[in-house]
């Protein structure tokens, strides 16, 4: 331990602020990192952040001695870099955020220490000069110290990994006033001992107090941006979802079309017929049977699978399907389900949707064999849907309940298996996504006995 550290440590009005400094700087960085696991929602135990908290304690006491002994002219310097560091391994090792949040958090901390280093010694030489020197500037650099708690407490509470994107906007605000901080520390460092007048030191208290409020703001700008993105997403997919059921709509019209359209046909045939068999036309008779039968038009697959609302939209939706891709099923629904009609209209689509966009990815590609099989039935007291088709994926990457798309434009889509994860919840049910042998295969199951006490929430 060098002499500057011996000397620092025998004087006790430095001493005590300068530990309760360390250990509120302590408190604070576990503070931050309170919430772990990829969701961020589960809690630290009061243990494991006592234990951190005493670890980085011991480490600030460490490196400030160590910087304090042999590197008294570059002290401040050093102390940055160090916290830097200090701060970007802690996140590295005792968080399970997703890069992005490590990296927007790591910032805005890093701007709040910066900040309050500073301010502290502002603060205290206002203190000494107005108040009085000694414990009251002691006072004045541990209260400024102390803002780092409810700080880090506020950035704490800022969940990222809800988020599947940044906005590089957003990431660049934050950056940027974290390098201006650093400019700013090391240079006031330097510079304030050329002016000694009480009016540079206030206006150095004003300015730090302005990067902080502009660092603060930053971060919730950053978070806004990050919400209004994923709201205007959701909106996009809600307004597919509405174009689906337009097309049900219309394809159920057309549907009615044709069968009044046969039913006029038959009229017309069978009065035609009455009239050659009246007048004992035999031969006519038998003519017009088989030019009749050369005309009967081979009619598309028909699906009727129990359910008429089922009946509709797998309808709808197999006659998107290429003739270059195997379709099957196997279709056993009840006439009546618990589930609304636009719930389970959701499910299919974005399962079957999924399913026709994969195959035909790869059809583009060139690839051979395609198929999609898809399964409804009563298993037990749930509905069981199960749907399959060739996949070109080896691993899936998840994202909160659902899947990451492996569209370009993964911003607006990606969100179908989600909505799917969301509506088996609300019906007591859950979700399977898996692959294997090359397929991709979904597996959802829908209680049909009892509703779940939030049906009436909308999850579109």
């Amino acid at each position: 331990m060098g002499l500057n550290s011996i000397v620092f440590l025998s004087e006790p009005l430095e001493t005590v602020p300068w530990f309760f400094q360390q250990m509120v700087l302590a408190i604070a960085y576990v503070l931050l990192l309170r919430k772990e696991g990829r969701d961020g929602e589960t809690k630290k135990s009061i243990l494991k952040m006592a234990s951190e908290s005493i670890v980085l304690l011991l480490l600030f006491i460490a490196a400030s001695l160590f910087f304090m002994g042999f590197f008294t002219k570059h002290f401040l310097v050093l102390w940055c870099v160090f916290q830097a560091v200090l701060l970007g391994a802690y996140f590295y090792i005792c968080s399970h955020y997703k890069a992005a949040s490590k990296l927007a958090l790591w910032c805005s901390m890093y701007a709040v220490v910066l900040v309050l280093m500073s301010l502290s010694g502002e603060a205290s030489y206002v203190t000494g000069y107005y108040v009085g020197q000694g414990v009251p500037e002691a006072a004045a650099r541990v209260l400024v110290y102390m803002l780092a708690v409810p700080l880090a407490w506020y950035l704490g509470t800022f969940n990222f990994n809800e988020f599947e994107k940044f906005p590089v906007a957003g990431m660049l605000l934050i950056m940027v006033g974290d390098i201006s901080l650093v400019i700013m520390t090391v240079t006031s460092s330097i510079w304030v001992q050329e002016f000694e007048a009480i009016n540079t030191h206030k206006q150095l208290l004003i300015a730090y107090l302005c990067m902080v409020a502009i660092v603060m703001v930053s971060i919730y700008a950053l978070y806004t941006i990050c919400k209004e993105q994923e709201e205007a997403t959701l909106l996009k997919e809600q307004q597919s979802q509405l174009i689906k059921e337009r097309e049900r709509f219309t394809m159920a019209e057309q549907q009615v079309e044709e069968i009044r359209s046969i039913r006029h046909d038959l009229k017309n045939q069978r009065h035609y017929m009455r009239i050659l068999l009246e007048e004992e036309r035999y031969e006519d008779l038998k003519r017009y049977f088989d030019e009749s039968q050369e005309k009967v038009p081979i009619p598309e697959p028909y699906v009727k699978c129990g359910n008429n609302s089922v009946n509709v939209v797998l309808n709808m939706e197999f006659a998107k399907v290429s003739k270059e891709i195997k379709l099957e099923h196997l279709l056993v629904v009840p006439p009546v389900l618990p589930v609304k009609d636009d719930e389970l209209c959701s499910i299919l689509t974005n399962l079957i949707d999924n399913a026709i966009e994969e195959c035909e990815r790869l059809l583009e590609n060139g690839f051979t064999n395609l198929s999609i099989r898809l399964e409804i039935y009563p298993q037990s007291n749930f509905l069981y849907i199960k749907c399959q088709n060739t996949t070109g994926r080896d691993r899936l990457k998840w994202w909160h309940s659902g899947i990451l798309s492996t569209k370009e434009d993964k911003i607006s889509h990606g969100y179908g298996t989600q909505i799917v994860a969301k509506i088996a919840e609300k019906h007591g049910g859950c979700v399977d996504y898996s692959i294997k042998d090359g397929e991709f295969i979904a597996k959802v199951l829908l209680d049909m006995i009892g509703e779940d006490e939030n049906a009436e929430n909308s999850v579109m």
